[in-house]
């Protein structure tokens, strides 16, 4: 794992003067991903317990794994017409699986992660007043209880084009 320098307060000071553009210079979800992956391939970006069971070994995603992860589920969201600007809803439980998906459509969409514990009224009012028209779900056998409240909810949004 790359290390960083011992941080000082004249160090924050001298950083504090550099002009954002050189603080910051990548602007974009692909753009850091791509650097993440470049510069620490083989190191950990996403680590999850399944059950959290005793003794459970986690799953572990690479840098470079998550990099191309999300340029497959970029593709795949292009494919399904997803296009820059449109907002797209994640009603997903905590999974790498919607990190990666969040992260797919950062670039060049709007992510809108909900809550699956809030009840379907107010699901559809986030949704309605986020203009989103493309919702992402899990599979009712992966997660009954998030399903479960989906249609009711589509019920109460017009207008939308795709529920994946």
């Amino acid at each position: 794992m790359n290390e960083l320098p011992p941080l000082t307060l004249e160090a924050i000071r001298q950083y504090e003067q550099l002009p954002q553009q050189e603080r910051f210079p990548l602007d974009t979800i692909p753009a850091l991903l791509a650097r993440a992956a470049e510069r620490f391939a083989g190191d950990t970006a996403i680590e999850m317990l399944m059950t959290g069971e005793r003794g459970e070994k986690p799953q572990s995603l690479s840098y470079g794994a998550l990099f191309r992860e999300v340029l497959k589920a970029r593709q795949l969201l292009l494919q399904q017409g997803f296009r820059r600007g449109q907002v797209l809803s994640l009603l997903l439980p905590t999974l790498p699986e919607a990190q990666i998906l969040a992260f797919a459509a950062q670039c060049g969409g709007i992510v809108n992660p909900l809550n699956p514990l809030l009840e379907v009224e107010h699901l559809a009012g986030i949704l309605n007043a986020t203009g989103s028209r493309v919702l992402a779900v899990c599979a009712a056998t992966l997660a009954p209880e998030i399903w479960v409240g989906v249609p009711a909810l589509l019920e109460r949004c017009p207008g939308w084009s795709s529920c994946w």
